[in-house]
């Protein structure tokens, strides 16, 4: 792959993350990459037979998920004639919403998502339409 100047740039996908980390010149943060990624395989079918999952996420507010930045230099600020990239979400839990869906492959004695349009992510825990269905139901 290249950019507009066509130099060379690396693709990286979650296994590749050795080697983002020696390409980025970022040492240090080998160990705590090799644990975080260690532990956020999804959970098998095996570990939690039968549970109830009840999941919760909140939507329909433009989340920022990065800026178009022509000739990015070193020190780079986004100033407000920056382009912002958005996306639907909550404000901040566009990935983590999603993750959740691995437990629909669960052997799960009751599965749900609820969508809370409107209601960001940190919002939800106190949110009295998501408190009352989930003491509800």
């Amino acid at each position: 792959m290249t950019n507009p100047r066509g130099a060379s740039i690396a693709c990286y996908t979650p296994r590749d993350y050795h080697q983002l980390i020696t390409d980025a010149k970022v040492d240090w943060t080998k160990d705590i990459a090799t644990t975080t990624s260690a532990s956020t395989r999804p959970p098998t079918q095996t570990h939690y037979p039968n549970v109830d999952v009840y999941a919760e996420k909140g939507s329909g507010i433009p989340t920022v998920v990065g800026a178009r930045l022509d000739n990015l230099t070193s020190g780079q600020v986004v100033t407000p004639a920056t382009t912002l990239l958005t996306r639907d979400g909550d404000g901040n839990q566009y990935i983590t919403n999603n993750a959740v869906l691995a437990w629909r492959t669960m052997r799960c004695s009751h599965f749900s998502l609820t969508d809370n349009p409107g209601v960001d992510h940190f919002a939800l825990p106190s949110n009295p339409n998501v408190l009352h269905r989930l003491l509800v139901e």
